[in-house]
């Protein structure tokens, strides 16, 4: 297998969650045919194994040829995290978007790493406010609403979403995130939720940037982007979203009293997040109704193949035999 071709196979691998494969491959090769776009695979593909120790190990390998590369950095500043490394990461992830990443996920991870690390939460760099004060350091020109196909309750929409996207608009100049909602069923299930920015400058090229950082961002399919210049216009529409998602509802109220004396439904989702944590992205949220407890869960690489590696569980737990599943994207 030529590099090209074995290149195309790692990012179908990695698509498809199945990230021993990589290692499996990039092991294989000689000490030579191993470059550094092969060795930061292999880190990320130990990283999704929940291996850090040896994806640091892989990066540190590679040390003199990522000092530039904001990748590289974004991907030690992830080993390190989750190693509990307390304020190791905050340099990478701050270099990483010093040398160009502009993922909200990027800033959304600095701001977790300076919580860990117990420093100020607001995580400006230098010279830059971020205290309530900045949201009047400009007048509005136009509002963006991401108007999102997804079922999260406020604190997943906010921590997942929302105040990554606020730390990355300050830090840019762009605007700021102004809140956000939810639509709720009569039941009070939220069926979708929407993200409010104001923003500095009324433009086609705060369009095109708002546009490109909504569609990084880890929301459904069926999401879109709807902008308004506040000084009049029509408002516009572009859609958004790249995961796909299923829901499980588990049926509380017929279920036997031994069942939930016996089982609970977190370890229901601990064990769908074991299984469907490979696979790349994973967002989470749920939903304590009257009858039911819902699980939602999005990610990549399809609907059909979250649910085809969920399916065995829900078959077998006893929690779950009269539990029914739901497309949301």
């Amino acid at each position: 297998m030529n590099r090209e071709t074995l290149l195309k196979q790692i990012e179908q691998w990695h698509a498809d969650g199945n990230h021993q494969e990589i290692e499996d491959a990039v092991r294989a090769l000689p000490e030579t045919g191993r470059d550094f776009d092969l060795s930061c695979m292999l880190a990320r593909a130990l990283n999704n194994l929940s291996r850090y120790g040896d994806a640091l190990e892989i990066l540190e390998s590679v040390r003199e040829q990522g000092r530039d590369d904001a990748l590289w950095h974004y991907r030690v500043a992830y080993s390190l995290y989750y190693l509990d490394r307390e304020a190791d990461p905050i340099p990478h992830f701050e270099r990483a978007i010093a040398l160009g990443d502009d993922h909200p996920d990027t800033y959304q991870m600095l701001l977790w790493a300076k919580k860990a690390a117990k420093q100020h939460l607001d995580a400006k760099p230098e010279g830059k406010n971020t205290d309530g004060e900045a949201r009047t350091a400009f007048v509005a020109k136009a509002i963006a609403t991401l108007a999102l196909n997804m079922r999260l309750q406020p604190n997943a929409r906010t921590m997942r979403l929302e105040d990554g996207l606020d730390f990355m608009l300050r830090d840019k100049g762009l605007g700021y995130v102004n809140g956000g909602g939810s639509q709720l069923s009569p039941e009070g299930e939220i069926i979708s939720c929407d993200i409010e920015i104001k923003l500095a400058e009324d433009s086609p090229e705060i369009i095109e940037t708002i546009l490109t950082t909504a569609k990084k961002l880890d929301i459904a399919k069926g999401s879109k982007l709807k902008y308004r210049a506040l000084a009049g216009g029509t408002e516009v529409e572009y859609p958004i979203g790249k995961l796909e998602g299923f829901a499980v509802y588990i049926n509380h109220a017929d279920q036997p009293p031994e069942v939930w004396q016996k089982h609970n439904v977190n370890e229901v989702a601990d064990e769908l997040h074991r299984l469907l944590g490979n696979n790349g992205t994973l967002v989470f949220s749920h939903w304590n109704g009257p009858r039911e407890v819902a699980l939602y869960f999005y990610g990549e690489g399809g609907a059909d193949a979250m649910q085809a590696k969920a399916k065995p569980f829900l078959d077998t737990h006893p929690l779950c035999q009269n539990c029914r599943i739901a497309r949301l994207a």
